[in-house]
């Protein structure tokens, strides 16, 4: 794999049913932006401003879409920088 510095980015929310933008569509879509479906919270990236490619969660059953862990309601987190 090349290695791709990502210098900005886009965050998206969107419904599910929407349709999603891409550079063929006219919009501006940097590679590695995300979006987030705010109904399922399946998160996406963008590999090349015009392919979306979901986000594995941990479960499909897992309602999170933290994509630095997973959150739980109700549980003690600690936070370890890196």
């Amino acid at each position: 794999m090349t290695v791709k510095k990502i210098a900005s980015i886009v965050r998206y929310m969107c419904l599910s049913s929407d349709t999603k933008p891409t550079r063929t569509a006219g919009d501006s879509v940097p590679v590695g932006s995300t979006l987030i479906e705010t109904d399922t919270l399946n998160v996406f990236i963008a590999r090349d401003g015009d392919n979306w490619e979901k986000y594995k969660r941990n479960s499909d059953t897992d309602r999170t879409a933290d994509v630095k862990g997973t959150y739980k309601p109700n549980e003690t987190h600690s936070y370890m920088g890196g």
